[in-house]
């Protein structure tokens, strides 16, 4: 089941749960002459924990998906307690204003709870002794990509995982990295530009490689993410999400519709990034492994 299903069920569920221990407490005090003043704070609140839910399970902007759940919600708690005598009909004033509250509610829970998870990101950041930063993206020059080439490497290494990287030396992906990037940045090679992301004091911060390439599957031609790097002492402040922005925008000025990419499978804060800019799954690359020997030793055998 898609994760986002899954994500606005569970919202839905936490809100009916805690909406049902609400109104029954209001019952038990009020014998059913709901006050429609705490009617609505109730709603409210128990719409706010919901969306707090979808936000903190999705780790991202998920206002629509907070909406969606309270909507959800509302419709059935609506229902429920119209076939229980205990409010308003669903097509009275009270229940389209009964339902909207819910709605509201789950919208601004995963709204305010977004904000709040960026700005503490970004606290844990300075408090790591990573200030905020200013930065300025420019295209990468000639003297930056020595910088850009380790940036490379270290994502390479990171997409290995562990039982890969027991498989290899750090110093063969970085030979491989290596005439990899001067491949692709020969004349003959597709077109491609690198920015670079810097601080005020020139320090590099992070790039992006993006390049114009033919779509094996339908000949057309559209912007490939070649990669996308962020230092560790400038994450968290939202220098990736420019980066991508910048790519887009070239991809653009190429005159390409579209703009593909490739992320680790256990990268999720990158995977979380691409989907709030409205990156979407197509393909799944899956690897196996045949022999359980060592790959020196299977070099010996043949």
């Amino acid at each position: 089941m898609d994760r986002k299903v899954i994500t606005v069920i569970t919202g839905s569920l936490v809100t009916l749960f805690s909406g049902a221990i609400a109104f029954a407490a209001l019952n038990s005090i009020y014998r059913g002459n709901f006050p429609w003043l705490l009617t609505g704070l109730a709603a409210l609140s128990c719409s706010l924990i919901g969306g707090y839910v979808v936000a903190r399970m999705n780790q991202t902007n998920s206002t629509r998906l907070g909406i969606l759940s309270g909507l959800i919600t509302g419709l059935l708690a609506l229902l429920a307690a119209s076939i229980a005598g205990s409010v308003a009909s669903p097509t009275s004033l009270a229940g389209v204003a009964l339902v909207a509250v819910w709605t509201v509610g789950g919208g601004l829970g995963a709204y305010l709870t977004w904000i709040w998870s960026s700005r503490k990101t970004s606290k844990a950041s300075v408090s790591a002794g990573f200030p905020e930063t200013r930065f300025r993206i420019e295209t990468a020059t000639e003297r930056d990509w020595s910088w850009i080439v380790q940036g490379q490497v270290e994502i390479a290494w990171a997409r290995l995982g562990p039982d890969r990287q027991r498989e290899v030396s750090r110093q063969t992906v970085e030979e491989c990295v290596a005439q990899q990037v001067a491949k692709l940045r020969q004349e003959e090679g597709f077109p491609n530009e690198a920015f670079m992301a810097k601080t005020d004091e020139g320090t590099p911060a992070g790039f992006v490689w993006v390049a114009k390439t033919h779509n094996d599957f339908t000949g057309q031609l559209e912007a490939s993410l070649l990669n996308q790097y962020v230092a560790k002492p400038y994450r968290g402040q939202g220098l990736g999400r420019r980066l991508m922005e910048t790519a887009e925008e070239w991809a653009r000025q190429q005159g390409l519709l579209r703009i593909s990419l490739s992320v680790g499978a256990h990268n999720t804060l990158a995977q979380r990034l691409y989907e709030t800019l409205g990156y979407q799954v197509d393909m799944l690359r899956m690897t196996k492994k045949l022999d359980t020997r060592e790959p020196e030793l299977l070099l010996t055998d043949y």
